[in-house]
């Protein structure tokens, strides 16, 4: 792994990189770089496999695939799983998966955070309701 000065230069030498046409300071065009690298083929296949996973990973593949689309998705967590791969051979290092619900709390504190910030921003404040009267207001009693 000492071929490459950092996880980056792996992804790029993979092809697993987008492709960003610009000149000057102009995007002229967008893609993906054409592979036939066995190594990204199978991180490929590995990265759609995830959507029925339960773990942390299967989570974040399936977020990038309703915001971006199945195509990009299947890329993106194939670089992400190739980063993965880069570090463990490299350093050394051991990957403890996290779960889904780890992803789904860490989502739920941001979108907080930022309702907060807005809320502040316009001369509000927000205040978190207690559970069971947050409940029984919701069903109307």
């Amino acid at each position: 792994m000492s071929k490459w000065e950092t996880e980056h230069h792996f992804v790029s030498w993979l092809r697993l990189c987008p492709e960003n046409r610009i000149s000057g300071v102009k995007v002229i065009g967008k893609g993906r770089l054409p592979t036939n690298n066995p190594i990204s083929i199978a991180l490929q296949i590995a990265a759609s496999t995830l959507r029925l996973s339960k773990t942390y990973l299967g989570a974040q593949f399936r977020r990038f695939r309703t915001r971006l689309g199945a195509p990009i998705a299947i890329q993106a967590m194939a670089a992400k799983l190739a980063r993965l791969v880069c570090r463990m051979l490299r350093y050394g290092m051991k990957y403890g998966d996290q779960g889904a619900v780890f992803l789904e709390s860490q989502r739920r504190l941001s979108q907080i955070k930022q309702l907060k910030w807005k809320a502040h921003k316009l001369g509000f404040r927000i205040v978190q309701a207690k559970k069971q009267e947050f409940l029984r207001r919701l069903s109307g009693s």
